[in-house]
């Protein structure tokens, strides 16, 4: 937890460090959840929120001994992007779509999934793990070309640039993303759309952007639509 940079690893290297340090095994490990939730009732405990940080420790413990593929542990020393001072976060990610769409197939008997964006579609069968009944994909007309697919590795100033969690925050990154919009709203006539892969790194560079990047895109009489949870500003 003494690092100053993101660390990544798998719940397998994670449980091996954790060994090596508290000589604790992957199988208790995974029933401590389910001996809390009992322990709390044996002891007939009525306010359990009190107990809220140690179910929530417990909780962690019983998901990262279960699930030994799909997911990631990401450590983030500091906990904002504006900190100096270490106060590190874990957090554990699934990284495998189908186990968390599983829930869903398992519950219910039909389930329909439809978006404008599943493309190609044998792809995500594969992915979830499931078999289609019907599966239908409708062409969109336009009246004219109006997609350019293109990938960008390097900004302005030839500095590379990714959307790697690892180096998305990175100042030169975030300018030269602001620039590539600048320079594409001058000569784009009818507005751009923006995507982002998380809401948090939307909010992150969009306030970055806030004294640069809008006024120069208003200025260039090229409207940009910024996405949040389903609304358009």
């Amino acid at each position: 937890m003494k690092v100053l940079h993101v660390i990544a690893e798998t719940p397998t290297s994670f449980l091996q460090h954790v060994k090596e340090l508290t000589f604790i095994e992957k199988k208790p490990l995974r029933f401590c959840s389910e001996r809390l939730t009992s322990l709390v009732r044996t002891l007939e405990i009525s306010a359990v929120e009190d107990y809220q940080s140690l179910q929530e420790v417990a909780m962690f413990a019983t998901l990262v001994s279960t699930y030994e593929k799909g997911f990631l542990l990401i450590l983030e020393p500091f906990e904002s992007e504006t900190a100096s001072v270490p106060n590190p976060v874990l957090h554990f990610t699934c990284l495998d779509a189908s186990i968390a769409i599983k829930p869903v197939f398992d519950r219910f008997s039909s389930v329909i999934i439809t978006s404008g964006t599943i493309s190609p579609l044998d792809m995500y069968p594969k992915m979830l793990q499931f078999d289609t009944v019907v599966q239908q994909s409708y062409s969109m007309s336009l009246a004219r070309q109006c997609f350019l697919p293109l990938i960008i590795t390097r900004g302005s100033d030839q500095v590379a640039i990714s959307s790697k969690f690892e180096v998305r925050n990175d100042p030169s990154v975030v300018r030269n993303y602001g620039q590539i919009l600048i320079e594409f709203s001058k000569i784009t006539p009818d507005g751009l759309l923006c995507f982002f892969p998380s809401y948090l790194y939307l909010e992150t560079i969009t306030s970055t952007w806030a004294s640069t990047v809008r006024p120069a895109i208003n200025g260039a009489n090229c409207r940009v639509f910024w996405m949040r949870f389903g609304n358009i500003s």
